[in-house]
């Protein structure tokens, strides 16, 4: 949807889309690549895919080759949880996040209580005062849900500004964004 939108934006054009991908798979990063830069190209979306193989707790903002007037946004898809035992990969993980001035941030997780140390319930809380999904947000994931016959026990709901995956009536995932200041 994200490549979609903004191979369809007429005011503003884009440069180019590069995306970083971490992980510890190459086959499973190499299948991403290919499959985005097909879809990409059918959209005529400038791209670029760079594959970084590291463990999330051994990223390093060098890894990224950022330059000087890109525009960074992070999406963290269920990694955050395997960090939750050691808090200090956690809080390193964040500093590099930090450090690559990201404009936007999304986090998908597993929606689970399962750790009450008090730097989780500090990041929990921090979530839930800076994320930027909208109940519009929840109005068009739902739409995709009803669009989708085999995800009829999927209900979706918001848990202050973020959405809540439910499956039978059982939390399941939860998904925040928020918007950040860029320097």
């Amino acid at each position: 949807m994200v490549m979609h939108a903004l191979a369809n934006r007429k005011n503003c054009s884009l440069e180019l889309l590069k995306i970083t991908a971490v992980g510890t798979s190459t086959n499973r990063l190499e299948e991403t690549d290919q499959w985005l830069s097909s879809f990409a190209n059918s959209m005529n979306l400038p791209f670029s895919f760079k594959i970084v193989l590291s463990e999330m707790k051994d990223v390093k903002k060098d890894m990224f080759k950022l330059e000087g007037d890109e525009v960074v946004a992070v999406f963290l898809k269920m990694c955050l949880w395997s960090l939750l035992s050691c808090p200090n990969h956690l809080k390193i993980l964040l500093r590099v996040i930090k450090g690559l001035n990201p404009c936007v941030v999304m986090v998908t997780e597993v929606e689970a209580n399962t750790n009450t140390s008090s730097f989780m319930h500090r990041f929990y809380e921090a979530l839930v005062l800076f994320n930027e999904l909208s109940p519009s947000s929840l109005s068009q994931a739902n739409l995709l849900i009803n669009r989708s016959g085999c995800l009829s026990f999927c209900t979706l709901n918001m848990n202050g500004k973020s959405i809540i995956v439910n499956w039978k009536g059982t939390p399941m995932l939860f998904l925040s964004a928020w918007k950040l200041q860029c320097d």
